[in-house]
């Protein structure tokens, strides 16, 4: 820095000699499944992803990502459980990727749906890069968006191809539901 090397100068410099440290997202199983057992819309979700199952050959795979700088996981922890508990394959990524690694890898694990969770308000452009990614892949792989999405943020990204957004507050078997609609088409 004092010879006034930029940051991304430094950052290179320091990779070269030691990986990055990635911070993955993890879900528990077991959680969603125990505490709704006894919920009966909970219980219809998740026979929905057993009738799912059953046409697929195959659980239904979603990738739980996190685009950019966004490092708020909560969220994203949570459904990740829900879906496993509902009888998804869920493939998560580790944080700070970029749409592109998110494509690449979408594509090499055959996956149903991403699932970008958002709260860092980049959603716009990283989202649309995603996008751009996927179609320039030829690949017809259906992206949600869940976080804080605004109106006009939602309007944008419905317009360039995003096909489901899930606001604070949606109940997880609603999610589920969503999920297997969409993945069922």
């Amino acid at each position: 820095m004092r010879a006034r090397a930029t940051v991304g100068e430094c950052t290179r410099a320091l990779e070269a000699v030691w990986p990055r440290h990635a911070i993955g997202l993890h879900a528990s199983a077991g959680i969603y499944e125990e505490t709704l057992s006894s919920d009966a819309r909970w219980k219809a979700a998740c026979e929905q992803v057993d009738e799912l199952t059953s046409t697929l050959g195959r659980k239904p795979r979603v990738m739980i990502t996190k685009l950019g700088q966004d490092g708020h996981d909560r969220g994203a922890q949570a459904v990740a459980a829900a879906l496993i508990d509902a009888g998804f394959e869920v493939v998560s990524n580790e944080f700070f990727i970029s749409p592109a690694e998110v494509a690449r890898r979408a594509l090499a694990n055959e996956v149903d749906m991403i699932g970008v969770s958002s709260l860092a308000g980049a959603h716009v452009e990283l989202t649309s890069q995603l996008m751009r990614e996927l179609r320039a892949r030829h690949a017809a792989i259906p992206v949600v968006l869940g976080g804080n999405v605004q109106a006009e943020s939602a309007g944008v990204l419905k317009a360039l191809g995003v096909a489901e957004f899930f606001l604070p507050g949606t109940r997880m078997h609603e999610i589920v539901l969503r999920l297997v609609r969409l993945v069922a088409c």
